[in-house]
């Protein structure tokens, strides 16, 4: 009895040996054909997520660009069309000269001045050769060789005929006397400007009464010519004009009141 009893328990626990050793081999070949067929398992990364909200980031200001300033437009002299000396006409650059003496004489409550008649024409003829003598010469001069203003009153017999009694005072008016100054330019005015071209900074006389604003304007800013167009008692004026070919423009002017007892 007791060696059928030994040997029914050691074939429990042989059984139990085999049961225990072929579940082992089961696990182990069944984990090895996993990992044939699975690869290698992805390790759990054990820390835990962060279930907290992301914070929305703050939209960047976008800087406003500041404007450029439109640079304001330059200002630009206009062109000027030259124009030729020979379309001015010298002649009537003389009787607008006239004119202008006149507006300014009748603006002072002067009687204007003739600028036509017989002694006039005589005046005329003077000035214009001395204007065609300074043109000649290149400047602006009551002596030119020689001879003063004074000497072509002589020389053109209108000396004597220009003398007069100066107005409210005791002197006499002459060709070497005004009764401001004694001098041999006493009755005269003398000029230059420009026709058809800049000059001094973009002047520019486009035409024959342009031109002779600009030559009455010149010598109404001299005291001494403006004295002398502005004589109270003269009543004659003889103006003389040339025109180079280069436009510039020559001008004179002579002043008289015939007295009655010459020859006119």
């Amino acid at each position: 009895m007791v060696n059928r009893a030994a040997v029914y328990l050691i074939g429990g626990i042989v059984l139990v040996g085999v049961l225990v050793v072929g579940g082992a081999g089961y696990f182990l070949f069944a984990g090895l054909g996993n990992a044939d067929s699975a690869g290698t398992p992805t390790p759990v990364d054990p820390t835990p997520l962060d279930l907290s909200p992301t914070p929305t980031a703050a939209p960047t200001a976008t800087p406003t660009a500041t404007p450029t300033a439109t640079p304001a437009p330059t200002a630009t002299t206009p062109q000027r069309t030259v124009v030729l000396p020979n379309e001015f006409d010298e002649r009537r650059v003389e009787v607008l000269v006239v004119e202008e003496i006149n507006e300014r004489r009748t603006a002072e409550g002067l009687d204007p001045l003739l600028g036509n008649g017989t002694v006039p024409e005589r005046l005329r003829e003077m000035v214009r050769e001395h204007s065609v003598a300074m043109a000649d010469a290149g400047r602006v001069n009551h002596v030119i060789d020689g001879n003063a203003s004074a000497d072509r009153y002589r020389d053109n017999d209108l000396y004597r005929l220009c003398r007069w009694k100066a107005d409210g005072r005791e002197a006499i008016i002459a060709a070497d006397n005004n009764g401001y100054a004694a001098n041999e330019s006493a009755l005269e005015a003398v000029g230059h400007t420009y026709a058809g071209r800049e000059y001094d900074d973009g002047q520019f006389n486009e035409d024959e009464a342009a031109v002779a604003a600009a030559i009455v304007e010149d010598w109404y800013r001299d005291y001494r010519f403006e004295r002398r167009l502005m004589l109270p008692n003269a009543t004659m004026v003889g103006v003389g004009v040339t025109i180079t070919q280069s436009g510039e423009v020559y001008a004179t002017a002579d002043l008289c009141r015939p007295n009655s007892g010459e020859r006119q």
